[in-house]
């Protein structure tokens, strides 16, 4: 359960970063989970970024680039929201 906690808030945050015109560094993706009680080293936001490339959710790229969201990590995050208000709407009846 944290690891898709964990995925829904580093998408998030490289979509927010995206739709601002930018691309996502690990330090700025660092800096934006602390400012939602996710802390997590630099360390482990690579790790985590690594197998959401693998999954294909994200594409890194170096210096400028930085790391940008896919459209099918768009769906998965989608995914992931909907997966936490059901959670949160069954907890509530």
């Amino acid at each position: 359960m944290l690891e898709l906690q964990e995925n829904r808030a580093i998408l998030e945050a490289i979509k927010e970063c995206n739709e601002n015109g930018k691309a996502a560094s690990r330090d700025w993706i660092t800096f934006n989970l602390r400012d939602i009680s996710f802390i997590l080293t630099n360390q482990q936001v690579r790790k985590r970024l690594d197998l959401l490339e693998v999954k294909e959710y994200i594409i890194k790229r170096r210096g400028r680039e930085g790391t940008k969201i896919t459209e099918k990590g768009l769906n998965y995050l989608y995914y992931l929201k909907a997966k936490q208000n059901c959670i949160i709407n069954r907890s509530i009846y």
